[in-house]
Parts: structure tokens; sequence; C-alpha cells
């Protein structure tokens, strides 16, 4: 009896609606169009936007809007966790562990936990004091304080005097200017030293034929009569450069081939130790390119996109491209002969294997393999280096601009 009721008052209301659209006047609206009318698919051009399915609703015509795109949660939490200083290699990581959303959580609990925290205490005060000095993002400081980062930056560079003061070279006795023969004596011991191990190292069949070509006094003669003097009395010295002696090297704009360094700061601010620099080796053998050329490439915007560009490297690092350019060696070629191109890549090579070495300017995991190479002692060189230990493991003729 209730469904029967039911109907019968549906079916009522549906006849009523009828009658009320049959019963009602037709309304014109200020064009005179009328309500009914069938709608038009000839629409100006200010209405393009709002085009979308029609709807009729009670015998008038509306236009719905587009709906909007779905939203999309994983990207909202890769930028987030991007502002907090997460580099795309950990972003990755994070997404393949699925670890995102869980992230996402705890930096939300530290961020109320921050609010109730107030100013830093003496206590954590020395522990971000320590943590910076070693190196340490003020990202993994503030997840050891349990703050949230942009308080742990604010406290960082209010102490930028007290850092800045703690980052002078280590002294050293003993003359602090040779002359230019004692430079040259010590650094053609020190760079014989560095081939002998360097020669000791994996090399493919091709670069057995190619080094073998020459004797080892050729390449040494070669490397030295390339390097400028101001870069012979820096490896010469009784200490190990630091950030302000190789930035203070010049940069030489030229078509020639040869090795320059890339002195590249932490993008994290205020930057006050040498340990937040990193040190890149690279070489230019395109003819017709030089170090003019490949300098442009470097800083060109396009440049990342290539898996072959140091750029890629220097990205995926979280390191700031607006760092220091410097030469350390500069070959001229003498045609643009295939033959000529071979021998000047195989030299900038060489130089850049020897001063890759003699700079400790490694990844932390190779420095075993030259720590009886390298003329200083590695604990006071404090920036960081970004080569491996694989110079002659690669096929040379395949190899451009490396």
């Amino acid at each position: 009896m209730n469904a029967d009721f039911a109907e019968e008052k549906l079916r009522r209301y549906l006849d009523s609606s009828a009658n009320y659209e049959e019963s009602r006047p037709t309304r014109f609206d200020h064009h005179g169009q009328s309500d009914l009318a069938e709608p038009s698919n000839n629409f100006d051009k200010a209405d393009t936007k709002f085009q979308g399915p029609v709807i009729k609703r009670k015998g008038r015509l509306l236009r719905a809007k587009r709906m909007r795109e779905p939203f999309d949660m994983d990207a909202a939490i890769r930028d987030r966790l991007t502002t907090c200083g997460y580099t795309a290699k950990e972003l990755e990581t994070l997404k393949q562990t699925s670890k995102h959303s869980y992230t996402m959580q705890v930096r939300e609990e530290e961020d109320t936990l921050h609010l109730l925290k107030g100013r830093f205490i003496e206590q954590e005060t020395e522990i971000l004091k320590q943590m910076y000095e070693d190196g340490c993002h003020p990202r993994v400081i503030a997840d050891r304080l349990k703050r949230k980062q942009s308080s742990v930056i604010r406290k960082i560079k209010a102490l930028a005097p007290y850092f800045q003061s703690h980052n002078h070279p280590v002294s050293f006795h003993g003359p602090q200017t040779l002359s230019p023969e004692l430079e040259d004596s010590i650094f053609h011991a020190r760079m014989s030293t560095i081939w002998e191990g360097l020669m000791e190292f994996p090399k493919t069949l091709q670069w057995e034929d190619t080094i073998s070509a020459f004797p080892s006094e050729f390449w040494l003669e070669q490397i030295a009569q390339h390097t400028p003097r101001q870069v012979k009395s820096l490896l010469a010295s009784h200490q190990p450069p630091d950030v302000a002696l190789l930035e203070s090297l010049g940069w030489s704009e030229t078509s020639a081939a040869g090795v320059y360094a890339w002195i590249l700061p932490s993008k994290c601010k205020p930057v006050c130790f040498d340990k937040q620099f990193h040190l890149l080796l690279g070489t230019t053998s395109q003819y017709g390119v030089g170090l003019r050329g490949t300098k442009d490439q470097l800083l060109s915007k396009w440049s990342s996109k290539r898996k072959d560009n140091p750029r890629s490297l220097v990205e995926g690092l979280n390191l700031s491209k607006h760092g220091k350019l410097v030469t350390l060696l500069e070959v001229p070629f003498k045609d643009d002969s295939h033959e000529e191109t071979l021998r000047v890549r195989a030299l900038v090579r060489l130089a850049r294997a020897v001063f890759a070495i003699w700079l400790g300017a490694v990844r932390e995991s190779s420095k075993p393999l030259i720590q009886k190479l390298v003329p200083w002692e590695l604990e006071y060189i404090r920036y960081r280096g970004l080569a491996s230990c694989k110079f002659l493991a690669f096929n040379l003729h395949d190899c451009k601009r490396k």
C-alpha cells in the first residue's frame, strides 16, 4: 500500500511539473531570445572558454563550465618537499619506497612542534653549530632539533659571523713564497709521483695504446708546458688550497682546449664553510668550441637536459650553478685534423686525472685509492670532490667534451 502511494505521489509531481512548463509564459532576455529556444551553435569569441555540455532544467538552458582537473596529491607533496630542501634524487627514492605521504606527515608534525618550541636554547645552538660545521644540510639539522627548516636557516644566518671566524685555513710553518725554480722542481716531482700512481689505475686497451705511443716524459712535459704559472704555484705550495685561493685563479676566454675547475657552492644559504663547496674538474677538447664555448654551454639554461653535461650532476646534488669557473690547463689546436683532435683530447684528459688526484677532488668513496698520491693530508682539504677514479676506463674516441 505504501509503495502504491509513493508511486502515485511521484506521478502527480511529474504531471504538475509538465503542466507548469506548458502553462508558464515564455520569457525573453534583453536580446529578444526566448529561454525556451534551442541552443545555438554559434557562440561569440568571449564565450568560447565556457563552452561545455548544455543542460535543460525546468525549461531554462544553462551552459555548464568545464570541470576542473583532478587534484594531483603526489605533485603537491613533491612540491612541498622540494621547498623543504629535498633533492630530485631523494624525492625519487621516497617515491619508490612509497614514503611520500609519511614524510609529509612528519613535516607537518614538526611544523606544529616548532610553534611550541620558541627560541633556541643553548644546547640546541651548540648542536646546530657542530652539525653545520660538519657540513650537514639545514634540513638534517632541523630533523635533529625537531624544528622547522626556515627557523634553522634564520638561526644560521644570525650565527654567520661566528661561522666565518672559524673558516680560516690551517696555518703551516715554512716559507709562504717560493722561487720559480723551486716551484718548477716541486711541481715536476709531485706530478711524476701522481703519474706513476695513475698508471696503476684500470685502463682500456685504447688508452694503453695511446699512452704507450709516447714516453711518460713527453706527457709530463706537455702538461707542465700548458699549465699557467699561477696554477703551478698553487700546486707546488706546502699547504692545500682553500676555496678563496682556487677562486683567485683566472679564466681564459679562448677557443683552445683545456681543463677547467668549477667551484660550486651549495644552494643552502648562507655558505660559510669550505665544506659547503664542491670542486668539479672537467675538460673541453672539441675543435671550435674550446673553453669559451664550454662555459656558455655550462651556464645555459638548456644544458641541464643533456645527460652527458655536468649541469645534470650539479642540479642532482642541489648545488648552485652560480659558481666560479677557472682554467687549470690551456692547449691550443695546431689544426682541425682528426689526429690533432685526438692528441689534444688525450692530453687534456690525462691532465684532468692528474689534477683531480693532486687536488683531492674525488668522491669520498674514492679517496682511499688516492690517499698515498695526494701531496697533502686529505683531512686538510675541506672542499668536496665530484670525480670518480675511473679516469681511463672509457672509450677515448666516443668522448667529445668530457
